[in-house]
């Protein structure tokens, strides 16, 4: 460590003091606009033009797409960054170096170089990590960086990047609040990435109304726009065989290890990011294809076993995404029972979402998430008058998720019944309670 950084060292020595002093800055809530960021990266010289990036948007799918691309350029022997949003379980997830998280040292170097202007600036808290993750990325010289988009994507603090290429993934509505109240506005806002002369990747399979305002954005900036879409032919048995049909990589076989339909249309998504790169950072198509077969973030129709029970682990936290858990769990027939643990933050369209998850469960706990900001609590009684007798709501975090290892088969006296009697968990609903969920089973026997 150099004298210099020795000195901004001192302004945050330790990482429980980084985060001490980062996460107040959540309670600011959102400020639009580029000019802090750039500001902050401006003070340590444009850490992120030192890189290429590939830059990410969409309202789900972003963050699985960001995982698949990584592990693809990993593969291909690239030193690679990943800065992806929320964190699951530690906030050293947002910051990845080689597909694991940021050391500490690293992270409070970087943090420590930048405190002074994060300060002067009065950026909010992901302003700051924004900035402390590509000055991280920038001095651990990685080859590229695939980054996600926080929230929406004009004014997000990561559109201070300047890609190699943009993707988007599947528009639905959210964020009304910030995002505007129409398909249209909130594809506008995710188009906001899109650069001139910079290939830009958008899923196929639109609504009409989004894919025309992506279109209309891309094409007003002069960006090149591929749609990515799964195709198939008959294989084995008859069953499909994925495949993205790319033009610089040719068919790249699409087979990803998370379950569920719309995982076919992220893999596509990510084998077109792939494909766009020029020829210093394309991979191979084997690569390609073992990187998105690879590619497992937690909390994605994640599957365990731990306290007697199945569990499914799911960041489902908008209606679009309960719907597919919906449908997912529908073709995966887990043990039944099947007992949902939902904690929703209050901007969410909860009644939306309960209603999609509905069809598949036989009893929903209804509870609020560690960690949940108070101003984003949502209420579990309110809630639990509306879906009747399938609800039933948890006084805290903890218990809800008892209650729901008793209902799925465990009794009450520790012992678990006959395996066929045994039935499987459902948490979903945020980033929080997925989160809190797997520091909960931390300690839990896998069995």
């Amino acid at each position: 460590m150099s004298r210099a950084d020795a000195s901004a060292r001192e302004r945050v020595p330790t990482y429980a003091d980084l985060v001490d002093r980062l996460f107040p800055r959540l309670s600011g809530g959102i400020r639009w606009g580029l000019d802090r960021t750039r500001a902050l990266l401006a003070s340590v010289g444009d850490p992120q033009r030192s890189f290429p990036c590939l830059h990410v948007a969409g309202t789900n799918g972003k963050g699985t797409v960001c995982h698949m691309v990584e592990e693809a350029l990993r593969l291909s022997g690239l030193r690679t960054g990943l800065y992806t949003s929320p964190h699951l379980v530690e906030f050293r997830e947002r910051i990845r170096l080689d597909g694991e998280p940021i050391e500490e040292d690293a992270l409070l170097e970087a943090a420590a170089l930048l405190w002074g202007e994060i300060e002067a600036t009065g950026a909010t808290f992901f302003e700051a990590t924004t900035a402390i993750g590509l000055l991280a990325m920038a001095r651990a010289e990685v080859d590229v960086a695939v980054v996600e988009v926080g929230l929406g994507g004009r004014l997000d603090a990561t559109n201070a990047i300047e890609p190699e290429v943009c993707a988007i993934t599947r528009v639905d509505m959210d964020h009304a609040t910030y995002l505007g109240d129409s398909l249209v506005r909130v594809a506008g806002e995710k188009a906001g990435i899109f650069k001139a002369g910079v290939p830009a990747v958008v899923a196929g399979g639109q609504e009409p109304e989004a894919m025309a305002a992506l279109r209309a954005r891309a094409r007003d900036v002069g960006a090149p726009l591929t749609l990515a879409r799964p195709e198939a032919r008959s294989g084995a048995l008859g069953r499909p065989r994925w495949f993205a049909a790319t033009g610089t990589l040719g068919e790249v076989p699409l087979a990803p290890a998370l379950r569920g339909a719309h995982h076919l249309d992220n893999a596509a998504v990510a084998a077109h990011v792939l494909a766009a790169l020029g020829p210093a950072l394309r991979p191979s198509a084997e690569a390609a294809a073992r990187g998105i077969a690879r590619a497992a973030p937690p909390g994605r129709f994640q599957r365990l076993r731990a306290r007697g029970v199945d569990w499914i682990l799911d960041v489902a936290h908008n209606p679009a995404g309960a719907v597919a858990l919906e449908r997912t769990l529908a073709a995966t027939a887990p043990r039944r029972p099947v007992i949902a643990v939902v904690g929703i933050v209050a901007d969410k369209d909860w009644r939306a979402m309960l209603a999609a998850l509905a069809p598949g469960v036989d009893r929903l706990v209804l509870t609020t998430a560690p960690g949940v900001p108070e101003e984003r609590r949502w209420d579990p009684a309110a809630a639990g008058a509306e879906v009747g007798e399938l609800g039933l709501v948890a006084p805290d975090f903890g218990s809800a998720l008892d209650e729901a290892v008793r209902l799925a088969g465990r009794g009450p006296g520790g012992r678990a019944p006959r395996l066929s009697q045994v039935g499987t968990v459902v948490v979903m609903g945020s980033f929080h309670t997925v989160g809190g969920a797997l520091r909960w089973l931390e300690d839990a026997p896998s069995d």
